[in-house]
């Protein structure tokens, strides 16, 4: 589906440049330079936590695509090249709502082609926050936490606390932090949660990484109709017949693949020829 570029890549030997303040270089460059023998130059000159935190002391302005797009963007400007890569996460609630999920995107604007390609990777996060009023407490959320590999944000009272300490990678430092927000809490409890800035969470870099190698994956496909590089999936398509009934249930039944440059798309059906009874709005509704 779609051509590989392989040696003759668009994009061997090229620069782009990734805004960034919190060490995403380190994920993203590494997987550019293996697949394309292409440089990643961080550019800085720009506070991205102007665009949002998530410590909610600045909220996002848009989606998190906008935001990515809008670091691209600067990128671009900021450097003087004609591709900018943007990067940026995403926290909701665990499928039934258990845990904390997170979506990363890696955005590729390419002026000189005038396509963007998105790259996307998504999971389970390292992820805690409680109301903590004892050292024990405090203790039993590091481990949930993973602390010292992960960082972590404290401050007084509240989640929404203005007074906050970030980047905490110590027992020192995480010691120091609880005693001071204990001492300038009204209500004597700390709130205390994970930092969940790249640079601050591994687990979240490593998907940043996963997303930029499926970004990377599109980059290499070329459409079999203008032959520009990002043709890649678009979306899952539903209707996989019922076994026994033969109705449309909400299973996948193919996969959509479309072009960045032009209207062609191509759709692929899976394997599997029927779904299960189970999943029936018929057979079992």
């Amino acid at each position: 589906m779609g051509e590989d570029l392989e040696e003759e890549s668009a994009y061997r030997g090229a620069a782009f440049a990734l805004l960034t303040q919190h060490g995403k270089e380190a994920a993203i460059g590494p997987i550019f330079a293996r697949a394309f023998d292409a440089a990643v130059r961080r550019v800085d000159g720009f506070d991205t936590d102007t665009l949002g935190t998530f410590t909610r002391d600045v909220p996002r302005a848009g989606s998190q695509l906008e935001a990515a797009r809008r670091k691209a963007r600067l990128a671009i400007e900021l450097a003087g090249l004609p591709r900018g890569l943007g990067s940026e996460g995403s926290f909701a609630p665990g499928p039934f709502g258990l845990g904390t999920w997170n979506l990363e995107l890696v955005v590729l604007i390419d002026d000189a082609r005038g396509i963007e390609i998105i790259g996307r990777a998504q999971g389970a996060a390292t992820c805690a926050h409680a109301l903590v009023r004892t050292r024990d407490e405090l203790e039993a959320l590091a481990r949930r936490a993973e602390f010292p590999a992960h960082g972590l944000v404290v401050r007084p009272d509240a989640s929404e606390d203005p007074r906050l300490r970030r980047g905490l990678r110590t027992w020192d430092e995480l010691e120091a932090a609880w005693n001071e927000a204990r001492s300038i809490a009204a209500s004597g409890a700390v709130f205390v949660e994970s930092d969940l800035r790249a640079h601050q969470s591994p687990t979240r870099m490593q998907r940043i990484a996963a997303a930029t190698e499926d970004l990377v994956t599109r980059m290499q496909r070329r459409c079999d109709a203008c032959g520009a590089p990002g043709f890649g999936l678009d979306r899952k398509e539903p209707g996989l017949p019922c076994r026994d009934c033969g109705t449309p249930t909400h299973e996948i039944r193919a996969h959509r693949y479309a072009c960045v440059a032009c209207p062609h798309v191509a759709s692929e059906a899976l394997d599997v020829r029927s779904a299960d009874p189970a999943r029936c709005p018929h057979c079992n509704p």
